[in-house]
């Protein structure tokens, strides 16, 4: 069975697996792909970033063949008409195919990608050292946020903790772009 799912388009926002964000849709083609994603597909969709940084999609070929898996885990349309959605990524997908269905939407088949499996030491080794540097970084950075440090200290799996701290420090959208390609 193929997974194909909807396509939604963020602009001003990276969303990282294991991340949860909060967004606010004005735009009718948006306020469409969440209703199909809860009622068609399982409250899943797939997240992507257009390929230039001002945003433009003009075709399937401005859209970068990576995105994030996510499942939406609420939806509340607000009183001003606005759809105000809870997304949750949950793993990086290389898109295979996309197609734009009759409705305007774009639908893609994706594969999941594969990330380095490195033995149990060398695991353990590389997030002590990530943790190390975020210490060091927050030590020299006052916008880097405390919390940081309390949010990562238990976790062990080194893409899950470089997923986290990517999307937690204050990079522009091409940088936390450059590093959601990094797998």
């Amino acid at each position: 069975m193929k997974n194909r799912l909807l396509v939604l388009i963020l602009q001003n926002v990276v969303l990282f697996p294991n991340q949860d964000v909060k967004l606010e849709f004005s735009n009718d083609i948006s306020k469409k792909i969440i209703e199909e994603s809860i009622y068609g597909r399982d409250s899943e969709l797939v997240l992507v970033s257009p390929k230039d940084k001002e945003g433009n999609v003009l075709s399937l070929a401005d859209i970068e063949d990576l995105g994030v898996l996510a499942k939406i885990k609420n939806s509340i349309e607000m009183p001003n008409g606005n759809l105000r959605v809870t997304l949750r990524g949950t793993k990086r997908v290389h898109l295979v195919d996309m197609k734009t269905l009759y409705s305007g939407l774009i639908e893609v088949e994706y594969e999941q990608t594969e990330s380095t499996v490195y033995n149990l030491d060398e695991e353990l080794t590389y997030t002590k050292k990530l943790k190390k540097l975020v210490d060091s970084y927050i030590d020299v950075n006052p916008e880097c946020p405390v919390s940081l440090q309390g949010l990562i200290k238990n976790v062990t799996n080194l893409s899950k903790l470089s997923d986290m701290i990517a999307a937690s420090l204050d990079f522009n959208i091409k940088d936390k772009n450059r590093l959601l390609k990094e797998v």
